[in-house]
């Protein structure tokens, strides 16, 4: 930061990108004009990012930037695009410091249209998102708890088909024994596959395909292609 502002002088409004809580609080003090907190999400844009922090990483580094003082713009960075955009500043908004907007690439660069890209992307920042101020209270609690029991029954008794996409259940880190339990505990006719290619089969025999998509590791990726 220091090494910028002597380059581009005084009035030259710099930022930084932070994707740690030091990271930001090192360039805050350094006098960076800006921030673009991230990488949120992984992105085709730069693929060598070195972290990916999700949206309760963003509130850390706002939470963080807030208690030290701080009144840095900011923004959040990184595989933001019109479908996740409202959730994702919503979700990265803290009590302390709320986001100053949003970075974007490739959802505007990569469009067919680039203009009406942008405009999109700026018609669902502006306004709060419907779901802001959307409100329960005990009694819609109650009444969803009411119709459980019915809705078991009901998955009991016509025992759907169940087809989870495991994507290889040893290889993957996620804990998918738990799905599964749950699954047949429901009364599911439960079906492992690797290949999503097969779900539109299952639609032909007239019960429920459960897809629960996951990730593999790297390593276990390459065992799985050699495996073919």
């Amino acid at each position: 930061m220091a090494t910028a502002r002597k380059l581009l002088g005084p009035d030259a409004i710099i930022g930084v990108t932070a994707s740690t809580i030091q990271e930001a609080l090192t360039a805050c003090e350094g006098g960076a004009d800006y921030l673009g907190i991230g990488t949120v999400y992984a992105t085709p844009t730069k693929t060598n990012t070195k972290n990916i922090i999700g949206s309760s990483g963003v509130r850390e580094v706002l939470d963080a930037i807030a208690d030290a003082g701080y009144q840095v713009p900011t923004v959040c960075i990184g595989g933001i695009n019109a479908t996740n955009l409202q959730y994702t500043v919503f979700q990265c908004g803290s009590s302390k410091k709320q986001l100053d907007g949003v970075a974007v690439v490739s959802a505007i660069i990569a469009a067919p249209d680039p203009k009406a890209a942008s405009e999109k992307l700026l018609s669902l920042l502006r306004p709060a998102p419907p779901f802001q101020n959307a409100t329960s209270n005990h009694d819609d609690a109650l009444k969803m708890l009411a119709v459980v029991p019915d809705m078991v029954r009901a998955v009991h008794e016509q025992k759907p088909l169940s087809h989870n996409m495991t994507n290889l259940v040893c290889a993957s880190p996620i804990p998918i024994p738990l799905v599964q339990k749950t699954n047949l505990v429901a009364g599911c006719s439960k079906l492992c596959c690797q290949r999503s290619s097969f779900g539109w089969r299952i639609s032909y025999h007239g019960g429920t395909s459960n897809d629960t998509p996951f990730c593999l590791v790297p390593q276990s990726q390459k065992r799985a292609n050699k495996r073919g």
